[in-house]
């Protein structure tokens, strides 16, 4: 990746770090200044929540975002915008992204956005609880009953191991990107 010194009036693909759980904050307000590109790719993926079944959507790189600017009209603009952190550099360069690794990450994700079909259940894996007296539980699957929608689960409770039978909508899989599973 090469390193562009702050003076360079060509346009380039950077590496933006945003401040924690800001990137879309920093992303709509990247996009009203002028001579800057953003992106900011996008997963979309079914989650159980307490309230039902809903669609979820996160950064595929969580703290970051992409943004092509000539670093000697916008840099200042790009650091110093709202949910902004930082953006990437070695010393007082800034580190470049090229344009093939953008196209790359456009073509996985149609729109910015990359959509994700959840994968089964399986035993052994670990789960919260969201419904019921033991709300924001961890527990562990021991079996699967998909006909009858039913999950038996390994829950401490007191101390001991205790297996619970449970419907199927009153877990939901410990994960923060769907991406890092796979």
């Amino acid at each position: 990746m090469p390193l562009i010194p702050p003076s360079s009036d060509q346009a380039l693909w950077f590496c933006v770090k945003t401040q924690p759980r800001r990137e879309r904050n920093a992303y709509k307000t990247l996009l009203t200044l002028p001579q800057v590109e953003s992106f900011l790719p996008l997963v979309r993926y079914p989650r159980q929540t307490n309230k039902g079944k809903r669609v979820t959507s996160e950064a595929i790189f969580p703290g970051y975002l992409f943004c092509r600017f000539a670093p000697v009209l916008a840099c200042r603009s790009v650091q110093y915008s709202q949910g902004v952190a930082y953006i990437i550099k070695r010393g007082e360069a800034l580190v470049s992204i090229s344009q093939s690794l953008i196209d790359e990450i456009r073509l996985l994700a149609p729109d910015g956005v990359l959509d994700l079909e959840p994968r089964p259940l399986m035993p052994g894996e670990r789960v919260r609880l969201i419904q019921g007296i033991f709300s924001g539980t961890e527990a562990e699957i021991i079996s699967l009953a998909p006909s009858a929608e039913r999950v038996k689960v390994l829950l401490e409770i007191l101390g001991r191991e205790q297996e619970i039978v449970l419907p199927m909508d009153s877990i939901e899989r410990m994960f923060e990107n769907p991406l890092s599973g796979q």
